[in-house]
């Protein structure tokens, strides 16, 4: 048997653009921006058709705390910056 590492894709979910920008708090508006932009670099998700896109659970948590390690390493955010 093959041990597997990283999140289980048969646990994982989609979710919708409502339900993504709920759990980072955001705006829908902002949430594109985000996508846009190079350095924030939330995941574009997945196109199930024209007027449908998805996001995966685990895409999102693996963004969140890519987001948390990079501002624990920012003077900017942090309490001696």
């Amino acid at each position: 048997m093959r041990k597997h590492e990283g999140p289980e894709k048969t646990d994982d979910q989609f979710l919708t653009l409502k339900e993504v920008t709920n759990r980072i708090g955001c705006s829908r508006a902002t949430a594109y921006r985000w996508m846009a932009d190079r350095h924030l670099r939330l995941p574009k998700g997945i196109k199930l058709s024209p007027r449908k896109r998805v996001w995966r659970l685990s895409s999102i948590l693996e963004w969140m705390e890519a987001q948390e390690r990079k501002a624990a390493n920012d003077p900017v955010y942090t309490e001696e910056g």
